[in-house]
């Protein structure tokens, strides 16, 4: 492979122009030879700086910092007079055997890792994270051309003008929508709020319009509630019965029969639902791809944020600003929108109108900083004038404006309703 790395050396420097076709394939940690390394990096400076880099700037550069290659080698790989047209071939050769050894490198660790007594589900994680690192170190993307640029950007600005579209998946609550513009493609929505206050129910709302409603691949990973409660929470929305009583054994005849319907209608509905305990993000993202690739994905729901499973040696508040950048990433990379919950802490109860912010998401000022929008859900107890109201307070909203939207909390039923009528966006 050395002699891969010295034509495509040689070939920059014969043709300084080639450097720049050739920056996106390669880099210099992808050199197995020290000396090669040293040289790409030097030739990459100096173009960097406006210099073209030529045998003479190169040698004088690496004499100036002292560096350990002998220019004389600068001038053997000139001499050698390579084929600068199979250049980008050569790159690519180089690049592909870097990725073969970070591989072989990557497999060695988690096999001491194995040894090591960790349990499976962190040497999987840890695998994951490191194959997702080989991945992203050969990852390459080039700049989008103003031709481009203008066509997209115009697309955007004309469907930002029809004001009776909702162009991200609508959210099932009309006057939400209106504010947020539904869930975005490539956006991380986060739903917070304190115990109690109905956040994973909404967010349960949103999958189960996005799958059942709206035939949008949907995945619901669930880090707090069983499948069967989950079913619960659906059941008692979409047939109109009473939680309770399918959670206290009270169901009647008429509400099986209203279920089985409901089942029947929905029972191709492409929603999925992952409630395996102790999900590392490694696992969620894992789990996110292959369901791409194998049903489609448009919406992912994680239920919830702090319940994320992180290594225990990490800072929990870095641990959890990490999980935010890697959410966000997610949603660029597969193009999908992600409904993030997560809890705020315990600042509203020590203000006079307990209602939450952002700033008080808990544990990582980095959520509110990664989030495309904030909807934090203030609800009302039993005494309080607006009893049978939520608040779903859109504190951030990068997108639009900032916003309160009142809905009905319904919670006997398991879902929040619009004030809005159906259909009006």
């Amino acid at each position: 492979m050395t002699d891969a790395e010295r034509h495509v050396l040689g070939a920059v420097l014969a043709n300084p122009d080639t450097l720049d076709d050739l920056t996106g394939i390669i880099a210099g940690r992808d050199f197995t030879d020290p000396r090669n390394a040293a040289i790409w990096d030097t030739m990459a400076a100096l173009s960097a700086e406006g210099t073209k880099p030529e045998p003479t700037a190169v040698a004088g550069r690496l004499l100036a910092e002292r560096s350990n290659v002998n220019p004389i080698y600068v001038t053997e790989l000139y001499d050698a007079l390579p084929i600068v047209a199979q250049a980008t071939y050569h790159a690519r050769a180089v690049a592909e055997a870097a990725v073969l050894r970070r591989l072989t490198a990557y497999a060695s660790k988690i096999g001491q890792v194995a040894d090591s007594g960790r349990s499976a589900s962190d040497v999987l994680g840890l695998a994951r994270q490191w194959l997702d690192a080989a991945e992203a170190e050969t990852a390459t993307t080039g700049p989008t051309m103003w031709t481009d640029v203008v066509t997209r950007g115009m697309d955007a600005i004309e469907a930002a003008g029809d004001s009776g579209v909702v162009r991200g998946l609508p959210t099932s609550l009309p006057d939400l929508d209106k504010v947020i513009g539904g869930l975005k493609p490539g956006t991380v929505t986060v739903i917070a709020g304190r115990p109690g206050s109905g956040k994973s129910l909404l967010a349960t709302q949103f999958a189960v319009h996005a799958a059942l409603d709206l035939n949008e691949p949907t995945l619901f990973v669930s880090l707090e509630m069983s499948t069967e409660e989950i079913y619960a929470r659906v059941a008692s929305s979409t047939c109109n019965i009473p939680l309770s009583q399918l959670t206290a054994g009270g169901a009647t005849d008429t509400h099986y029969s209203r279920m089985s319907m409901h089942a029947g209608k929905t029972h191709e509905a492409p929603f999925s639902i992952e409630d395996s305990p102790n999900q590392t993000m490694a696992d969620i993202r894992a789990t996110a791809r292959r369901h791409q690739s194998r049903h489609g994905l448009r919406l992912l729901i994680i239920d919830y944020l702090q319940l994320v499973a992180v290594p225990r040696s990490e800072n929990r508040q870095v641990a959890v600003a990490e999980l935010s950048r890697q959410t966000k990433l997610l949603a660029k990379e597969l193009d999908i929108a992600i409904v993030l919950v997560a809890q705020v802490n315990r600042g509203p109860e020590q203000r006079g109108d307990q209602r939450p912010k952002a700033s008080d998401l808990r544990e990582s000022g980095a959520l509110e900083a990664d989030a495309d929008t904030v909807i934090l859900v203030h609800t009302f107890d039993e005494k309080h004038p607006r009893t049978g109201e939520a608040d779903l307070i859109v504190d951030k909203n990068r997108h639009g404006p900032k916003q309160d939207v009142t809905v009905i909390a319904q919670f006997g039923y398991a879902r929040f309703a619009s004030y809005a009528p159906e259909g009006q966006q």
